[in-house]
This record gives C-alpha cells, sequence and structure tokens, in this order.
C-alpha cells in the first residue's frame, strides 16, 4: 500500500469514529432548541389567554355568575312561595284572618277540585255555618282609603271561573255596604251593556283605589258573564268580561227568572238575564227572589240605599236594573241616575 493510501484510509476511519459524536451534539441542540420553542409556545398561550380573559370579564365571567345569582335568586323565591302557599292554622271566624291568609285559603279551595271538597275546606277554616252552608253570616271589614269602613260578606266558594282559564276562584264576596255613589253610564244609554259602561270603568280604576293593597295585591281577576249589548232580543249578547271588582248580575242575586215573569212578546228578556250567570249560595240559602224584597239584599244602613246591578234591561235602550232599598231586584232605572255601587270580588 501506498503511503498517500494509507493515509487517506486513516482520514476514513477517523471521520467514522468522530460521526456518532457529531450526530450526538446535533441531537442535543435539536433537543434544547425544541424545549426554548416549547417554553415559548407556552408563555404565548399563557400570555394570550390571560390577554383573552381580561378582555371579557364582563360578557363571560359576570354572564356566569349572573347565571349562578339567578340560580340562587330562583331558589330563594321557590321558598317563598313555599312559605307564602303554606297552609292556614284555622282560626275561629273570618273575620279573624288576614287578607292574604284569605287568598291561601281560596287558593287551597280553587285547587279542591269539586265543590263538596271546597266546602269541606271552608268548614274546616270555619268559614261556614254549622252544616257547612255559606249562609252569609260570615264578614270582614274593609278600612277603605277614603276613612270610610265597609264589610265584604262571604257569599260562595268555588264559585266563579277564574280569568286564568285553569280553574275555578276559591271565595267569591259581595260588599255589605256600598263604594260609593255612580251613574252606569252618564248619557243615559244601556248600548254595550255593562263590558262598555262608565261603572265597570269606575270600579276598576276608583273603586280599586278605594280597597287597602293588602286586599287589592290578593284579588283574583274572574270571568263574568253579562248582556254586553244593551238592547237585544237574544241571549247571544251575552258575553264574558274578566273583572277584578264587578257590579252583581240579576241572576246571581235572585236565581232564574221565570220566562213568564215577562209580558207576552218579552219572554226573551228571561233567557238573557238567566244567562248571566248562577245565583250565589248565600243568597239561594236566604231565599231571595227574582221580584221580592229581601232583607239579604236591602242596604238600609246606607246614604246609598239603591244599589246597581250590572244587567241592562234587554227590551230598552235605557234601562239598568238595580235593587230598591227595601231589597227587590226586580227594578229598572235609567243609566244616568246615581245609584249605591255595591262591589263583588274573588280570592
Amino acid at each position: 500500500m501506498s503511503e498517500q493510501e494509507t493515509d487517506e484510509r486513516q482520514e476514513s476511519e477517523a471521520s467514522e469514529q468522530d460521526r456518532p459524536r457529531r450526530r450526538g451534539v446535533s441531537a442535543r441542540i435539536a433537543g434544547a432548541v425544541m424545549l426554548v420553542v416549547i417554553v415559548l409556545c407556552v408563555g404565548y398561550v399563557t400570555y394570550v389567554g390571560r390577554s383573552f380573559v381580561r378582555a371579557w370579564p364582563q360578557a363571560v365571567l359576570d354572564s356566569i355568575s349572573g347565571k349562578k345569582a339567578e340560580e340562587a335568586t330562583a331558589a330563594e323565591e321557590a321558598v317563598k312561595n313555599d312559605d307564602a302557599n303554606a297552609n292556614v292554622e284555622p282560626k275561629d271566624s273570618l273575620a279573624s284572618y288576614s287578607w292574604d291568609e284569605l287568598r291561601r285559603i281560596g287558593d287551597e279551595i280553587a285547587h279542591s277540585g269539586s265543590a263538596e271538597a271546597a266546602h269541606e275546606i271552608a268548614a274546616t277554616y270555619h268559614l261556614a255555618n254549622a252544616e257547612g252552608a255559606i249562609d252569609g253570616s260570615q264578614t270582614k271589614e274593609i278600612s277603605l282609603t277614603n276613612g270610610k269602613t265597609i264589610h265584604a260578606q262571604l257569599v260562595g266558594v268555588y264559585h266563579d271561573d277564574a280569568s286564568d282559564g285553569v280553574r275555578k276562584a276559591g271565595l267569591t264576596f259581595v260588599t255589605a255596604e256600598p263604594l260609593g255613589t255612580h251613574a252606569v253610564n252618564g248619557s243615559g244609554s244601556n248600548i254595550g251593556g255593562w263590558r262598555d259602561s262608565e261603572l265597570r270603568t269606575w270600579l276598576a280604576n276608583d273603586g280599586m283605589a278605594l280597597l287597602p293593597q293588602d286586599l287589592t295585591d290578593v284579588i283574583k281577576e274572574v270571568n263574568k258573564h253579562t248582556n254586553n249589548e244593551g238592547y237585544s232580543t237574544s241571549a247571544t249578547c251575552v258575553t264574558t268580561t274578566a273583572d277584578k271588582l264587578w257590579a252583581p248580575s240579576w241572576v246571581e242575586l235572585a236565581g232564574p227568572i221565570d220566562r213568564n215573569y215577562f209580558s207576552s212578546g218579552y219572554e226573551y228578556c228571561g233567557d238573557v238575564q238567566n244567562a248571566e250567570g248562577t245565583q250565589y249560595e248565600a243568597f239561594s240559602l236566604a231565599g231571595v227572589a227574582p221580584s221580592s224584597a229581601s232583607a239579604q239584599l236591602a242596604r238600609p244602613q246606607s246614604a246609598s240605599a239603591a244599589w246597581w246591578m250590572r244587567t241592562a234591561a234587554p227590551s230598552r235602550r235605557d234601562y239598568f236594573y238595580y235593587v230598591t232599598a227595601e231589597g227587590n231586584p226586580s227594578e229598572r232605572a235609567d243609566a244616568a241616575d246615581a245609584q249605591g255601587v255595591i262591589a263583588g270580588f274573588c280570592l
């Protein structure tokens, strides 16, 4: 072998021996570079993440905390509702209960599912007589915002239909004294019936304003069936209105009216007026009839002894029916006359 070949072989062997060492150095360098890259990436992500979180605390974080607050509030409201709807401890008479307690009793009666069950509940709370009937003897004082005092008389249970369309109203009251005096319509017309009357508007506004807030807060809106045309020869004129305060109808006070009570050719008046509801239990037990005076309806202690019903005279265009000072519910008067305003309401 020549000296040149020997030198080239030695250089080749040296190169082969050095190659692993170079690969190791390269690997270490690559690893170091990778580590630097990872650290930089983590740092960047952390920076971006913190910046992003700082960018939307009101939009997201507050939203999350808001939802938690809403859930907590809902839970608190549920507890309050449970407390508000808890069963009432029975007391000795209607007068002993607060209006909110009577509202809760009314709700219990409304959920009873039948008139029989409703009367059993009323008897449990001493709202009925010894026989379990609603006889009108149970009353509660109302202090009006004008300084006067009147009384509410319990006249029925599980009778009126609540306007929400779900169930009956539990308790129905009628004031024993007038809220005040008012015409049905200043124009003297009965066109539009109860629905369009000034008296209905007065009750919904001025009448409600006369009642204390603890009572108005719990009054339930109910559907009242009434001749809402005025002059009409058909019971199709009877439609419903949603009311919190209303004047009673003739049939609600006095029961069904015989068609033969009216003159020949006017028998349809009975059809119209009998469609305006059904008689309340207290008036039925008192024997209130369509054409005779009843002490249950008389309001002799009031300066406004005569009082309006919401029943329009269907054979005329100007009259509504009213109850006389002696308690006769069969009289009619011009709608422009100022008469007492007895109001019904439900809990």
